[in-house]
């Protein structure tokens, strides 16, 4: 029993070392882990205007709401942080924060307006530190559990009774292994790196356009239409909808016989970024046309003035220019219909005679300008 006793201060220590050890390299991992996930600042401003914020400003309040240094070499950067500066008005600052991953893929984007310099420079700050934060808050965490448990004392402290210390021979000490682990796969981090705080799942835009349709209508149309697209900062995908008139276009035959022809039509289409920068992006738009052409004749004993449906896909290249919320877009296109149609009348003689005919494939160009109205900026 005497020699039983005078190895348990030993077993203890051994037990302690093993926890420390074990704790220490968890530490490790998790710290080499954590330090993967790096980010670069860039602050770029209007050459119409003085800046408001520097970047050097904006770099050291980041840091010191953080008490530290995230920030290194855009070349070596997982993440950049684009924050870019327009001129509004004289009593008006606005600036956007983008986030991009190393390969330039916009994660998230974010309007920021205030009334002040300094308001505009608080507002970037908070918003540039809850996108770094999230990446921090288990490295934190990290460092708060693996402290070792306060018993290297117990050696130096006499024998506790037999009950109590067969007790804590049984118990070995509580390793922090499992609390690093649980911070790293803890959903809440995850799910701020995928969408960073404050930024809207989806946003809404609407606008107008005009363009033109060569093969619907006799000649070259002039079309106006409204509209609307729905995208996700964090996605290259977008949704959008078009509702256009054509102007209607005359034809006269045989001196009396006159034939006026307009088109109505409407389209849904899916759109991928294949490229994206800070303010422009090129697409590809694939959907479907629904439509009508809308004849109209005079001096024809028995007209056929009924409407003429028109459907098929339709696919398009698109190119857009970003200025804030306000979007410019310029598409080139076409259509292909699934029904070819041959407008014509029999003449006072009758004899067959033809106002003109569609084309199968169509082609069209089209210009458009939206702006955003589910976006709330930020600002003081």
């Amino acid at each position: 029993m005497t020699t039983s006793k005078s190895f348990r201060p030993a077993r203890r220590l051994a037990t302690l070392g093993l926890a420390l050890g074990v704790g220490a390299v968890v530490a490790t991992v998790t710290t080499r882990a954590r330090a993967e996930v790096s980010f670069a600042l860039a602050w770029r401003k209007d050459a119409r205007a003085p800046a408001c914020v520097d970047e050097a400003t904006l770099r050291e309040a980041v840091e010191r709401r953080l008490d530290r240094r995230p920030f290194v070499d855009p070349a070596r950067a997982d993440i950049v942080i684009e924050v870019e500066e327009s001129a509004v008005s004289r009593d008006t600052f606005r600036a956007r924060v983008t986030e991009r991953d190393r390969h330039g893929v916009l994660r998230g984007e974010r309007l920021l307006e205030a009334q002040s310099c300094p308001s505009l420079r608080r507002a970037a700050t908070l918003i540039v530190s809850l996108i770094i934060e999230p990446h921090l808050q288990g490295e934190r965490a990290e460092e708060v559990t693996t402290e070792p448990p306060p018993e290297p004392h117990a050696a130096s402290e006499p024998a506790p009774p037999p009950e109590p210390h067969a007790a804590s021979e049984s118990a070995p000490p509580p390793s922090p292994t499992p609390r690093p682990r649980g911070a790293e796969s803890a959903p809440a981090p995850r799910r701020d790196r995928e969408s960073p705080p404050g930024l809207p799942p989806f946003y809404l835009s609407i606008g107008l356009g005009v363009g033109t349709t060569v093969g619907v209508l006799p000649s070259a149309s002039a079309t106006a239409f409204a509209v609307a697209r729905l995208a996700s900062p964090s996605s290259r995908w977008s949704l959008d909808w078009w509702g256009g008139y054509s102007l209607p276009q005359r034809l006269r035959r045989d001196g009396a016989v006159t034939g006026d022809f307009s088109a109505v039509e409407q389209r849904i289409r899916v759109c991928l970024g294949v490229a994206r920068w800070s303010s422009h992006q090129l697409d590809t738009c694939a959907g479907v046309v629904g439509g009508a052409i809308v004849p109209s004749s005079s001096g024809i004993g028995q007209g056929k003035d009924r409407l003429r449906p028109l459907i098929g896909p339709t696919a398009a290249l698109a190119f857009e220019k970003r200025a804030g919320p306000i979007a410019g877009r310029i598409e080139l296109g076409a259509v292909y219909t699934l029904r070819q149609y041959d407008f014509s009348y029999l003449n006072q003689a009758s004899e067959r005679t033809r106002f003109y005919s569609t084309n199968t494939l169509l082609f069209f160009i089209a210009l458009s300008g939206v702006g955003r109205i589910s976006e709330s900026p930020v600002g003081d």
